[in-house]
């Protein structure tokens, strides 16, 4: 009698020569339950599940039968969380929705590192003040799938510092995650670059007056931090730098 938990129960089927009715009994109540005759599995492990027949004033009792009961572990499936999502926020934002998909089609939980820079309330972050945090997203699984490997994200809440994309403009900023020198190139000259933290707080500010310029931050420690560089047709462009050893 060899069983999955994910069978949940099976009837069983023993016939007693005389006609008369079956009993059973289950040696482990903590793999199976017997009522009537259905089996109901209860956990993964083994079992003597016996049937008798206790005869009548015309049959005598019937001898026992036993048979050992087998219950695996339900069989599962793999999955995994998908989540590209980019969470570099401004604190005026607020709050967001976080998108991470398990492929089970489960729901997928959520964890935050540090609750002084954000909460999470099921699948929204609310921000509470600037800074880094670990985002971590979990799927605990159920009797068809197995738990889901958890999925982290590095969560930068900025201190109203409007983050745009160079790429999209006539400037270039590379490379891009560094750790140290980057260098930007454009086709309008540069006036001015400044270094910010995750904070808002101004860490460097510099006068360029050309196309070209080397920055360097290999002393700064690792993290998010946004550069603001302004050109001499008055635009200016802010772009996130992610510096890393």
């Amino acid at each position: 009698m060899d069983f999955n938990l994910s069978e949940e129960s099976v009837e069983l089927t023993a016939v007693a020569s005389s006609g008369l009715p079956v009993s059973y009994t289950c040696s482990n109540e903590n793999v199976a339950t017997i009522s009537g005759n259905v089996l109901t599995f209860v956990g993964v492990g083994q079992a003597i599940i016996m049937a008798s027949q206790d005869g009548n004033e015309n049959f005598y009792p019937a001898a026992d039968v036993m048979r050992i009961l087998t219950v695996a572990e339900a069989s599962r499936a793999d999955q995994a969380i998908e989540w590209n999502q980019d969470l570099d926020y401004n604190i005026s934002e607020e709050s967001v929705e976080l998108t991470a998909v398990a492929s089970s089609g489960l729901p997928v939980s959520y964890t935050c590192s540090d609750e002084n820079v954000a909460t999470v309330s099921g699948n929204v972050l609310t921000f509470v003040g600037v800074g880094q945090a670990i985002i971590t997203a979990s799927q605990e699984g159920n009797e068809n799938f197995y738990p889901a490997a958890d999925v982290m994200r590095i969560l930068n809440v900025f201190n109203n510092v409007d983050v745009s994309d160079a790429e999209i403009t006539n400037v270039s900023v590379y490379p891009n995650p560094t750790d140290g020198e980057i260098h930007i190139e454009s086709q309008v000259i540069i006036e001015s670059v400044s270094i910010y933290n995750v904070y808002g707080q101004l860490i460097s500010s510099d006068a360029v007056n050309g196309s070209l310029y080397t920055v360097n931050i290999s002393d700064k420690v690792d993290g998010v931090y946004v550069m603001r560089i302004m050109l001499r047709d008055g635009n200016t462009i802010t772009q996130k730098v992610v510096k890393q050893q």
